[in-house]
């Protein structure tokens, strides 16, 4: 093995959403070799996004994404994405993207991308914070904590690095403790993405999907891995509200606000530094406890 192989840089978020096109409006993205058998659903949100994006012309941001999960993927087989236009307009685009896998559909979404316009501007949502810096990197965490070592494997399957201020749920419900159904953290990648407001919004979508759905099980005192769950998220909309640096500390607010008839509701708001509202997100989740 030559000097060069074995210094290869290492594997970043944007290589993990990376896809190619195989014709038309048809996208591939490459099965990968991961710790868990099934994809988890941010790289199926990431790579949706940057599947419609390539068929959109001009300057036209993604601010709006709509999906729908129908079947669990599965990361040693490649997904295909086929993404069809469904209007363009003067300022608006819409597309429809179908994800399939095994010739069995997965995954569908509506992602709608607008050209950038002055109008009038507000936001009811603010955040008050500790700088992420004034918050003790999990390396650190870890070693004084056996119970925040799920939050190191997480960190290491997700790419993502996470500053908490409080105790996350998961730790809190591991131990039996019942909480409410709210949750802050610093998010950012573990490694520096390229200068591509495509990959950015893709990233930021990816990371929506992190830890929402175990919200709603603080008052529950359970967590995802717990014997007899079953779980799986249902549908998750993302509203982009700026074209927004992904490779920077991002602040999430998540909240469980419903969960009944074996599923679950969650929402979530994405804040940058500055304390502007990066996105919205809403998800539905399946969550369902069987007998042990």
């Amino acid at each position: 093995m030559s000097m060069a192989t074995q210094t290869a840089d290492p594997v970043s978020l944007a290589d993990v959403l990376s896809i190619h096109r195989i014709g038309g409006s048809e996208f591939l993205g490459p099965a990968r070799t991961t710790s868990a058998p099934r994809i988890f659903g941010g790289i199926t949100t990431g790579q949706a996004v940057l599947a419609a994006r390539a068929t959109v012309t001009g300057h036209r941001p993604i601010h709006a994404l709509q999906t729908t999960f129908l079947r669990p993927g599965y990361s040693d087989s490649p997904v295909t994405y086929r993404v069809d236009p469904l209007h363009d307009g003067a300022s608006v685009s819409t597309r429809l993207i179908t994800a399939t896998q095994h010739d069995r559909i997965i995954f569908t979404g509506t992602a709608s991308f607008q050209q950038p316009e002055h109008g009038l501007a507000h936001q009811l949502t603010t955040f008050s914070g500790p700088r992420p810096e004034d918050i003790e990197p999990t390396a650190r965490a870890v070693g004084k904590s056996r119970s925040s070592s799920w939050l190191s494997a997480l960190e290491r399957t997700t790419m993502l690095e996470f500053r908490f201020p409080d105790t996350p749920i998961r730790m809190s419900t591991a131990r039996g403790v019942a909480v409410d159904p709210h949750q802050k953290f610093w998010v950012r990648p573990v490694r520096p993405l390229p200068k591509d407001s495509s990959v950015h919004a893709a990233v930021l979508g990816y990371l929506s999907d992190a830890l929402l759905l175990s919200t709603s099980l603080g008052p529950h005192r359970k967590t995802l891995q717990d014997p007899g769950m079953q779980f799986a998220t249902i549908n998750h909309s993302v509203w982009f509200h700026s074209t927004c640096p992904a490779d920077d500390w991002l602040w999430y607010e998540q909240e469980g606000i419903w969960a009944g008839s074996a599923r679950a509701v969650c929402r979530g708001s994405i804040f940058r530094r500055t304390g502007e509202l990066a996105a919205t997100v809403v998800q539905e989740g399946l969550i369902r406890v069987t007998p042990e």
